[in-house]
């Protein structure tokens, strides 16, 4: 009895309350964590993510959205961000090394980004809790149609390979019926083969009409295109030379 009245003693006397060396060696882990750059080589205009086979260099500048969300994995969930670039899209997760230094350089490099958003998307949990963390002014679709085009003297399959060539996505919809993604657009190519029409969301911004103006031109056909306001306000038409 003695025995275990110094063990109880001992235990409730606090005196034990510094050894943990599990805990500590947990700590270590963690800080070690928040310092660490992992698999990322930062710049001062970008960084290299040494994951990707190519290991390419992506600046700052050209990161077009980040977008933050969770995988419900049964038991446990696992926070994700996707980072769109160039028309190209990787994702990293809280297991990828050097998550908690990007995370922390995101915030200050683009300062409009939530500060605790990493800790708030925790909540509640295994729901995807999808966040659009940054969105660069050029590539803010909007939430419905805005811009409507029709062609005459070319097809549709003419429109899918240039569409195509210049790193949309495609999909077959329907029979006849393609839609396009890229990372400011997303469009439904219909209509008859030799009247095509093409409409859906397109981020309404200078550089992306110039582009889509040289697209069309070079089908080398007649076009007519209209973008609108949120409102349903025309805003925007153009019609071929």
């Amino acid at each position: 009895m003695k025995t275990l009245q110094k063990i109880l003693n001992f235990f409730s006397s606090g005196k034990t309350k510094n050894i943990s060396p599990i805990a500590d060696e947990r700590n270590m882990d963690f800080d070690e964590k928040l310092n660490d750059v992992g698999s990322f080589i930062y710049e001062e205009d970008g960084f290299i993510f040494q994951m990707i086979p190519a290991q390419q260099k992506i600046q700052w500048a050209d990161i077009e959205r980040l977008i933050a969300y969770k995988k419900d994995f049964l038991t446990t969930d696992e926070v994700c961000l996707d980072i769109l670039f160039n028309n190209r899209k990787i994702t990293i997760t809280e297991a990828t090394p050097g998550w908690y230094q990007f995370i922390q350089k995101t915030k200050f490099i683009f300062p409009g980004i939530p500060k605790n958003w990493d800790s708030e998307i925790l909540q509640p949990a295994f729901a995807l809790n999808l966040k659009v963390l940054y969105q660069r002014t050029d590539r803010e679709i909007p939430d419905e149609n805005n811009f409507y085009a029709s062609f005459s003297y070319t097809t549709k399959t003419k429109i899918k390979e240039l569409l195509e060539l210049n790193n949309w996505t495609v999909r077959k919809s329907g029979s006849t019926d393609f839609e396009f993604e890229n990372s400011w657009t997303t469009l439904t190519l219909e209509g008859n083969d030799n009247e095509p029409l093409l409409n859906g969301m397109v981020a309404f911004h200078n550089d992306n009409i110039m582009l889509l103006n040289r697209l069309f031109n070079a089908l080398a056909c007649e076009y007519v295109y209209e973008f609108y306001d949120k409102d349903n306000n025309l805003i925007l038409e153009k019609i071929s030379s």
